[in-house]
This record gives structure tokens, sequence and C-alpha cells, in this order.
């Protein structure tokens, strides 16, 4: 076929197409590239890049959701003779051969501004790239391929090796396979298609094809190669796998001519062929399926290049000549043809149409390349939804928000976030993991269901912000050292926080849900945000294993005494955390409780003692009632009250008295020589029942005494001095609002002596008692017990007074005296509930009560040796030391001053009793005493006692 005499224009060859003007002489064609991306009808804010031949400029147009595009702005300093431009496939970067300078632009889209200007080869006109973008390939039209390594960041370029074509080529443009292997250049001196083998940078093959073939594309899958031959009227069809052409399509329709055929574009879907024809200015639609027509629409007077976008649904058409036009059209989904929609002005001479998604542009993500993001509509680029298989996002802009969906594959995808905070609303599918590297945050905020692993190896992953708490991933998640993993939404599998990374569910105060199981590291962290209403929980459907750190984040806030369920595991929660930081609000303490699954952190006054710690305090009131009981029993019987046997018992009644009185001493020291050397064994049980009423502030307590006293009187000396040595046992058990509970099981020994001066008997006691305590407090907060056990020694000491005098036939014996008792306590550590145990220091205690008491008694005698002797008391004794036995404890490193409550300072009790001499040498008493209740205390004791004399 013959071509067209060549023209010159600054020294250099051009064919002279048939039907253009003389100064238009040189446009040999103009190719259109395509961008690939959004899931949107018509991709808004996607670039058109537009060549203008005869102003050495390019324009610059950004798309619209209504499928129109507005200019942007105008691009100079890239030559002259623009043929056509390429725009990379993330529309970072806009690629523009200069034929007429022998040069070759690389545009920075984020600022449209020239970041490199390299010299090429002659003729330099068309540019494509790997599908990795890792290596761009340049036709010339002096015939070879140069191929340039590709910077993904800066997006510069460096000459790598030229490709030679042979002796008279000259191409016009070129495409690769989607799978990267092969390059295919439009030779149009030589008709031909050249096919180039990336692996080796050499020529494999060529394939003949129309007269002055000027464009090339390739079908979706590969398989075909579509070829525009300007002055054959027609489009080649090469099938890739045998490389020969298969069929040759008219571009007619009906009665409608389409001659001169430039640029050549594929839909999405591989279905429709869109090709612009500059002769008779109109766009054939074909059936790739049947190769027809199904199509023509008029456009214009040289109509030079087509783009569609992304999701197929509009196209771009430029035409130069009476009306310089960049066009718009929708496109059908189902038929494929185009109805006009508007138009806008372009510079003189529009030639090409270049956006991101040409097969010209790469497809990085898909094929283990960078991906640059300087706006979240970028993505777009990659498709409606963008496939990513091994590649990597690189966020570029900062605060971008990308709504296309993503699909990970096998090899899976990587975001990084390169410093900047980035939102994803798409939903991100697939069977393939994602790792989100670089400082910055990444959300994801939709319902995502890809299955890989989630690897946050640096910066922040938020699986759901604040407003979008039904965001999740399907998968599980892994966090590296340093990394952070938040969100307020679901992670469907497990969490592996095992490195020294960090877990913060919500990133504000929120709750981040995991599906499977969640594991912390012992150089990991987990960190909580607390507010005075509410706080961050981690809700674990799984088990919870725990180590590391608690990492306690308060917000500022008026707080109050709260409790915050921190951690939850429908599966149960093993291990604990080794460490917590944070401080807790001014006034407050934290401390944290482990459930079987639940972990709790409550935040508690530090002025406000922790819940029942006056149960210790009650205790050793107790104690101190317990020694008080104990001396009143030694007393008495020193004042004569307790049973004694044979000639002692006319000593306690009124014999003495009566023959002093009468001036009988002979038969009183008969009396009392017959009581001498005659030492008696007694036994004491007694109970007795104590309430101490509350005092407002204080928790009142219950008690409950059993016990005994065993004694020897020895021999009285012949001075009138008697003594006795006593030991005993009691168990108290203690009851504090019904809730906490203590025993004091303690035993007792004493050493007690007299002095018999005619009436007048004086008396006095010694004794040491050790109280074991195994106590058990309540904590309401958990609802668990904290118990310890400790010991408190007891020493006492008492003297008395008695004159018993006879009145008729009763005697009455008045007494006074004093009581002292010293209470010193063991240290205490509780155990049972971390967090909440109180640890006390040993207190001192003493009480001194002064008493008088006053009782009456009359003998009957039964028989010869037998007598029943009835008796009634009243006593008074008052407290005149500060016995109220105060102290402190301490939790989680704080102290607290615990109030007491303290029994009335007056005591006053009444009683009687009963005491039976069954024969010369045994004898019984029993008796009963109310403290009546004159200030806080009511109490009843009742004794049962008897004696023995060998």
């Amino acid at each position: 076929m013959p071509h067209t005499n060549p023209v010159h224009r600054n020294g250099r060859r051009y064919k002279r197409l048939p039907a253009r003007k003389a100064w238009r002489a040189v446009l040999l064609g103009a190719g259109v590239s395509a961008l690939g991306g959004g899931a949107a009808a018509a991709p808004a804010d996607l670039f058109i890049y537009v060549p203008n031949f005869n102003d050495d400029t390019v324009g610059v147009f950004s798309t619209n959701t209504d499928g129109t595009a507005s200019p942007v702005t105008t691009v100079g300093g890239v030559g002259s003779t623009l043929l056509s431009s390429t725009v990379r496939g993330d529309q970072a970067f806009a690629y523009v051969p200069s034929r007429g300078s022998d040069t070759l632009s690389v545009v920075d889209t984020a600022t449209n501004t020239v970041v490199q200007t390299i010299n090429t080869g002659i003729q330099p006109s068309g540019l494509a790239f790997t599908p990795d973008g890792a290596h761009a390939y340049l036709a010339l039209g002096s015939g070879g391929v140069e191929v340039y390594d590709v910077d993904a960041v800066s997006g510069q370029l460096t000459s790598v090796t030229t490709v030679s074509t042979g002796a008279g080529s000259g191409l016009r443009n070129l495409v690769l396979s989607p799978d990267g292997t092969r390059a295919y250049a439009v030779d149009q001196v030589q008709d031909r298609v050249v096919v180039i083998d990336t692996a080796t940078n050499s020529v494999l093959t060529n394939v003949t094809v129309g007269d002055q073939p000027l464009n090339i594309t390739v079908s979706p899958d590969g398989a075909h190669l579509y070829v525009s031959n300007f002055t054959d009227n027609s489009v080649s069809v090469i099938d890739t796998a045998i490389h020969s052409v298969s069929a040759a399509l008219s571009l007619d329709f009906g009665g409608t001519l389409g001659r001169g055929p430039d640029g050549v574009a594929v839909s999405p879907d591989g279905a429709y062929l869109y090709v612009a024809n500059r002769t008779t200015g109109n766009i054939t639609i074909i059936d790739t399926a049947t190769g027809t027509a199904v199509g023509i629409v008029s456009n214009g007077s040289q109509t030079n290049g087509i783009a569609l976008s992304p999701d197929g649904t509009a196209l771009y058409a430029a035409s130069q000549g009476a009306g310089d036009k960049l066009s718009f059209y929708t496109v059908d989904p189902v038929t494929g043809l185009l109805t006009a929609n508007g138009s806008t002005a372009t510079g003189d001479a529009p030639l090409s149409v270049s956006m991101c998604n040409d097969p010209k542009s790469g497809a990085p993500l898909a094929n283990g390349g960078t991906f640059v993001a300087n706006t979240g509509a970028a993505l777009a680029c990659a498709g409606g939804t963008a496939v990513v298989d091994g590649g990597t996002l690189l966020i570029n802009g900062a605060n971008q928000t990308i709504a296309t969906a993503m699909s990970l594959e096998a090899a899976g995808g990587t975001i990084d976030t390169n410093g900047n905070d980035t939102l994803i609303d798409g939903i991100v599918s697939g069977t393939g993991g994602l790792t989100k590297t670089g400082s910055g945050m990444l959300t994801l905020n939709a319902v995502n269901t890809y299955t890989g692993m989630t690897t946050v190896s640096a910066g922040t992953l938020a699986v759901g912000d604040a407003t979008h708490p039904g965001a999740s991933i399907a998968g599980s998640a892994t966090v590296d050292s340093g990394a952070r993993l938040i969100g307020h939404g679901a992670i469907g599998g497990s969490v592996f926080n095992q490195a020294a990374g960090t877990v913060a569910p919500g990133g504000s105060v929120g709750t981040l849900s995991v599906g499977g199981n969640y594991t912390q590291g012992g150089g990991a962290t987990l960190e909580i945000e607390v507010s005075p209403a509410a706080g961050s929980q981690l809700a674990v459907n799984g088990t919870a294993t725990l180590d590391g750190t608690l990492d306690l984040v308060y917000q500022a806030g008026s707080y109050s005494p709260s409790s915050y369920a921190i951690v939850t595991a429908g599966g149960g929660i093993s291990g604990r955390f080794a460490s917590i930081s944070g401080t807790a609000p001014a006034g407050f303490r934290q401390t944290l409780s482990y459930g079987a699954s639940q972990v709790t952190l409550y935040l508690l006054s530090v002025s406000q003692a922790p819940d029942g710690a006056t149960l210790y305090t009650g205790l050793r009131t107790a104690a101190l009632q317990n020694g008080g009981e104990a001396g009143r029993l030694l007393l008495r019987r020193l004042a004569g009250e307790a049973p004694r046997t044979g000639d002692a018992v006319a000593l306690r009644g009124g014999e003495p008295v009566q023959l002093a009185a009468a001036g009988d001493s002979d038969s009183l020291r008969g009396l009392l020589g017959n009581a001498q050397g005659k030492p008696d064994v007694w036994a004491w049980a007694y109970g007795s029942f104590t309430d101490v009423d509350n005092d407002g502030a204080t928790p009142g307590f219950d008690t409950k005494t059993g016990g005994f006293l065993i004694g020897r009187d020895l021999p009285r000396s012949d001075g009138g001095f008697s003594m006795g040595l006593a030991a005993g046992y009691s168990h108290t058990s203690v009851t504090e609002g019904g809730v906490n509970d203590a025993t004091l099981n303690t035993v007792r020994v004493a050493a007690y002596g007299g002095w018999l001066d005619g009436p007048v008997t004086l008396g006095g006691t010694l004794g040491y008692g050790y109280h074991h305590v195994d106590a058990d407090r309540a904590v309401p907060s958990t609802g668990g017990i904290a118990g310890t056990d400790y010991g408190i020694h007891e020493a006492s000491a008492a003297l008395q007074a008695a004159a018993p005098t006879q009145a008729g036939n009763v005697t009455l014996t008045p007494r006074v005296g004093v009581q002292y008792i010293r209470l010193w306590e063991d240290n205490f550590t509780e155990e049972g509930a971390p967090g909440f145990n109180l640890s006390g220091d040993g207190r001192q205690v003493d009480s001194l009560r002064p008493f008088a008491a006053l009782s009456a008694s009359r003998v009957f005698r039964t028989g010869e040796v037998g007598t029943v002797t009835p008796s009634a008391e009243i006593a008074y004794s008052r407290e005149v030391l500060d016995a109220a036995p105060h102290g402190n404890v301490s939790v989680a490193g704080y102290r607290y001053a615990v109030a007491a409550l303290e029994a009335a300072r007056d005591r006053l009790s009444v009683g009687g009793g009963v005491d039976v001499q069954l024969d010369s040498r045994l004898s019984a008493r029993a008796s009963y005493e109310a403290a009546l209740p004159v200030g806080n205390v009511f109490s009843q004791t009742f004794q049962l006692s008897l004696a023995y004399r060998f």
C-alpha cells in the first residue's frame, strides 16, 4: 500500500496524511490512554491530560461525577510537537514525549510542574509502563525502543537500554501485555507491530498489519491486540498466542463511513472496542465478540483520541479543527452505545487523551508494584475494585479518604501511610493479607471481608473510627513492635500482640471486639482510655491471655469512684498484666480485679477507707471485750462469788462477819484454819452475746463467745494471803454488717491472789492472752473475698478491794477496783482479692476501767453441809483512756486511716446467780449478767461453774 510523501519540520521527516491542511500535515495520529478505577458510575477527580500540538502545551482536566470534565490548568515547558502523553497507573505523574525536541518530560500531577526532563532518541512518540510500573518503554519515530527504570516515589526515569527495531522503522506508539512479558510497538513506516520480549529486551517477531498503523491497545485478558490502520480505514486484530492477524474490522455502520482511524480503546470488560475516526470525525463502536460495528456517532472534525473512564460509563474524545474540544459521552452499560454529554474547549490541536487506566499506564497494585496515591480519588485508577496482588499503596497526601473498593489476591498487599492519616471507606475483600507500614494512621471504615492476616508493621491501624462502630475485618491481626492497633469495630479472627506493639480499643473511649482469641506478650501493651463516664474495652469472644503492660490514659474531667470492665473474654482469662502505667486522677487510686472472664479497673477514692476495713478495728474491740470478761470472772471469784467447798463456803457467807462481831475469835480462827491447806480446783464455762451498734458512719458488729476457765486455788498462807493459777480458751465469732466475718480463738493464762484481813479482801490478777484471728472481708466491688489470719496479744492486770458486810441474813459485798488491758497486734496482709488486699501495721491499744460493784447474797442451809446461796449484783465501770482501736491499712501503695467503732465508755450491768453446795467437796454456780444498753453496747453472759476441794 503506497504511503504519502514525507514532509519536513525542524529537519525531521513526517508522513503527509490525506485531507489534512499543510500546517497539520505532521499529525500522524493520536493515542488515547484511559484511567483505571472508581466504583462510582462516573469517577470524579481523575485527571485527563490532553497534549495540544500547535500550542506545545498539555491541557489538564478533572473528571466529574456526571461524566463530564472541568479544566484545571495548562502545563507548558514540555517541548514541541506533542503527539501523546501517558498518565502513570497511579496518576501521580504524567509523561510527555516531545517529538520536536527529542525530550521526555515528567510532570508531577499534584502540582502540574515538570520535575524532570531527559534527552531521548530521535522523535519520541509513545510511552508505556510495565504492569508493575517499575519500567517504561518509549517508542522512537526514528526506530527503536528505549527502556527506563522508574522511581515510584519521585517518578523520575533512568535509562537502561535501547531495543533496536531494525533499519527503516518508524515507531508511533506501543503497549505492553497485561502480564508484562511482551511489548508491542506500532511501526507506521513498515506497517507492522514489533513484538519485544521484555525479559531479554530483544525483538521476538514482527506482525504485518494494515497500511499506516497509528495506535494500539490490548484486550483486558491480553488475548488480542487492536491496531488502527489510518490509510486502510480498518482495525487489525492480532491473536497474541500465535502473533498473527486474525481479523480486519470495518469501521462503517449502516450508511455512515468510518475513515482515518486513530485512537482506540477497549471497554473494561473487553466487550466493546471504540475507534476514533479522524477523517470522518466520528467514533465507531464495535462488538468484539462478533467483530462488527454496532453503532457510530458524529463527534466533530478530526477526532483523534479517545479514553474510557475506569468503570466504562463515560468516554472522552479529543477533536481538532474548527472547534478544538474535549467531548463527553455516556456509555450504555449493556449495548455499549454512546450518548453525547457536552464538551469543553482545549488548546490548539488536541491530539490524544490520556488517563491512568489505559493499558499503557501499568497496574502496579495488581502486579507487585508501588502505587503512589496523591489523592483519595487516585485508587479509582486501578478499577471499580482495585485488585491488589503484592502491590504497595503509598499514601502521598494528608487526610485522604479512599472510597474505592479493593480486592486482596493471594500475594496480599501493603498500605504505607507514609506519615499521612488516611481513611478507607471502600470494602476490602479477597483472600490475601494486608500489611500496614509507615507512620500515620490508616482507618478501615467498611465491613471488610478479606480473610488473610492483617499485619500492623508500623504506625497505627484503626478498625472503625468513632462514627463507624460497625466496621470490621474478617481475618486475624498481628501487631509488630512499635505499631498500634486501635478502633471501635471488630476483628473477626484472633489478635496477636506478642511483640512490643500496642492494642488500644477505641483510640478514644470505645470498644474493640475480637472474634477469636487475644494474646499479649511480655513486651506488648494494652492501652485503655478512661473518662468519667466510661472506659475503653477489649471484648474478646474467645480466650484472653495477658502479660506485658496495661497503660491507663485518663481524660480530663470530674471523676467519682467507678468501675470499668476493660477486658472481657467469653472463653476465659489467663495470666495477668506484669505492670500498670498511667496516673489516676487526683484524689483517686487505680486497681485491677481479675475474674474468670473479666478484668475490671476500679477507680477508688484515696480519702475513703476501703470497704470493710472497719472489720479490723472491730476485732480489736472484740478482743478488749474478751479480756474484760475473763478478768471480771476472776475478780468475782476473789470477792467470794465463785463456788467454794466445805468451810470455804462459810467464809464467803455471813459467818466470819457474825463471829467477828460477837468477839468469838477462837471460832473465827478455827473457821479460817479449816480452810487453810485445802486447795480447790474449779472450772468456769461461759457464753456471751454482744451487739455493738453503729455510730452512723462506722458499721456495728455482733459477737458470740463461748469459753471456759479452769484454775486451782493454792493453800492460803498463815498471814491470810491466797493465790491461784488459771488457764482458759474461748472462741468468738464476729459479724460486721452481715457481710464481713471473723473468728478469734483465744488461749489465756492468769495468776490471781488475795489477802484476807477480817472482813476486807484485797485481790489482784495478772494475765496473758493470745487471740488468733481468722478474718474474711467482702469486696463488694468485685464480689470477691479478701482473707487473712494473724495474732493479737493481750496483757492484763486488775486490782480490787471487797468488804463483805452483814445486814441481817443478807451479806452485802461492795467492791471497787480497776482493770487494765493492753493489746498489740501482728502485721497482716490479705489474700484473695488482688488489687484490693489490705495490709495492716501492728497497733497497740490500752484500756483502763475503774469499777464499783455491789452484790447481795443469802445462805440457806439444806443439810449438815449443803447450802443454797442466791445472789444479785449491780456493777458500773468507765473507760478512762482513749481505747478507741483506730488503725491504718494500706492497699496498692495508698495508706488509709480506718475509723473505729468504740464501745461505750460507760458500762452498767446487772446480774444474779445461785451457788449450790452439793457436799463437803463439790459446789456449783449458775449465773446471768446483762450489760444494759446505756450506750451502744448490749451484752448477755451466761455462766456455769464447778469447784472441787481435795
